[in-house]
């Protein structure tokens, strides 16, 4: 993406690539968007406030909305607000709403909904053993508001679950959507829960301004993923998050072996084993190649009589004073089914050995767990784990339990890339880096605090271009094209 600031309004050059524009426009918007997919985006931190936080009073699970109050007045889009309504589809909007709209739009619209944050707006409902929640965490004037869809499920199909949050920062108006848990569930070819049918963006009071990351699954590069976290800066404003990756105190991606692991597996030669095999897995036998930890005896945990299962025991894990602790582990897996009366895949994790346990879940495909739904078979995905530093020292347990001797010629479970991060570090703006001097013919390199990214939709601004739109945007892009002759502009 090209820009230029003219008496200050952001032009945007769209560029014609195979008969449609790509990349959003917007005029006095005054935000930029970045993602933690570029080493200077938001650190993905997960703000677990299932236990604590408030629950949303919807007006209906479907087609439902509530007020939720702001302990400080957010600024947005040159306003100020003491509060904001939450919509069950996946967006928050500053107006007093008179309905709820399930059919998104790309961002900005002049249509309602209007003055808006699209966290994942879509057909969404909450379901009875699904929620949402709110809380305020840190201290003035460093607080935020979290709010929270947990198990939202899908128009086209409740076996689709969706676990995602945004929070709202005091003073400098930032935002910050992350997703924990985004599960297409089964039996669908489009994937919903990469956001083939959502709009993540933010849109002012009425709908002519505005910024948009992902309308309907495009751009590809910024479709949806369990770990991804995105950030909306205010122009000026410094980032009230850390930047980069997590703070890793545990990493194990089985290439080497499993360096402190302890096996249990009472069915030999059906076991856990650090290896590729079988070769012909749905999916691969790793995530990260060559190998990964997994459950079978080279080709399948099938035996005559048998009823296979086996544990995987990690070392130690010192996760005390750790801020935003989690799990992270990536998952495969063919077994004779994925529900909780099937062949069982447990996570379990302790403090003392075993001999008590701080967390048990069945990972299984449909039905909300606390860890989350597993995706497809056949199809590596990603689980995250929130962690409760208070544990201290823990143990994290992978174990597989059969249901009985019969139907198990599968190629069996699979786990890759186990790590545990945080982060133990001071929130703060970071250093000020010098920008080199134009050199022409060569470019500019862009400093981290500019954080523009290239966003698609099928127009710029969403709608359809008007005649006077199409000759405006030319005009603007002859103008930039123009100015760009003197300097040029990084792309990012």
């Amino acid at each position: 993406m090209n820009l230029q600031r003219v008496s200050g309004v952001v032009v945007v050059v769209c560029l014609l690539l195979g008969g449609r524009l790509l990349a959003f426009t917007g005029t006095g918007g005054g935000y930029t968007v970045i993602d933690n997919v570029e080493s200077n985006g938001p650190t993905f931190l997960w703000d677990d406030i299932v236990q604590t936080g408030t629950p949303v009073a919807f007006s209906s699970s479907d087609m439902g909305w509530a007020s939720v109050p702001i302990p400080f007045n957010f600024p947005f889009f040159g306003a100020s607000y003491p509060s904001v309504t939450v919509a069950t589809k996946g967006y928050l909007t500053f107006d007093v709403p008179s309905a709820v709209y399930y059919t998104n739009t790309s961002l900005p619209n002049v249509s309602a909904p209007n003055n808006t944050i699209a966290c994942f707006w879509d057909s969404l409902t909450i379901p009875a053993d699904g929620e949402a929640r709110y809380q305020v965490l840190g201290m003035a004037p460093n607080r935020r508001l979290v709010i929270l869809w947990k198990d939202a499920t899908h128009f086209n199909g409740t076996s689709r679950r969706f676990t995602f949050q945004v929070a709202l920062y005091e003073g400098s108006g930032a935002i910050r959507m992350q997703y924990r848990h985004m599960s297409n569930g089964s039996g669908t070819s489009t994937n919903y829960a990469a956001g083939m049918s959502a709009t993540i963006g933010i849109e002012a009071l009425t709908g002519n301004a505005g910024l948009l990351y992902l309308y309907n699954g495009a751009p590809a590069s910024n479709q949806v993923k369990n770990g991804l976290a995105i950030g909306f800066l205010p122009d000026g404003a410094a980032a009230p998050w850390p930047t980069g990756p997590a703070t890793s105190v545990y990493s194990e991606a089985f290439d080497g072996g499993a360096t402190g692991f302890s096996f249990s597996a009472p069915s030999a030669p059906i076991e856990w084993a650090v290896d590729s095999t079988p070769a012909g897995a749905p999916g691969g036998p790793s995530f990260s190649a060559p190998n990964s930890l997994n459950f079978n005896d080279g080709t399948d945990y099938a035996a005559t009589g048998v009823t296979p299962a086996g544990s995987a025991t990690s070392p130690s894990i010192d996760i005390g004073g750790l801020e935003h602790a989690m799990l992270r582990f990536t998952c495969n897996y063919q077994t004779q089914a994925s529900t909780a009366a099937d062949d069982k895949r447990w996570l379990e994790i302790s403090r003392d050995g075993f001999a008590t346990q701080d967390l048990q879940a069945q990972i299984i495909g449909s039905g909300p767990t606390s860890i989350g739904i597993c995706g497809l078979m056949g199809q590596w995905h990603e689980h995250i784990v929130p962690l409760n530093p208070a544990w201290g020292t823990i143990q994290v347990r992978f174990r597989f339990e059969a249901l009985n001797s019969a139907n198990n010629a599968f190629a069996g479970w699979f786990i890759d890339d186990v790590k545990v991060t945080g982060v133990v570090v001071a929130v703060g703006p970071p250093p000020s880096l010098p920008v080199p001097a134009p050199v022409l013919g060569v470019g500019v390199s862009k400093p981290p605090s500019i954080k523009k990214k290239v966003r698609t939709s099928p127009y710029c601004g969403g709608a359809a271009p008007s005649a006077g739109q199409s000759v405006g945007w030319i005009v603007m892009g002859m103008t930039a094209l123009l100015l760009a002759g003197a300097t040029r502009f990084s792309r990012g």
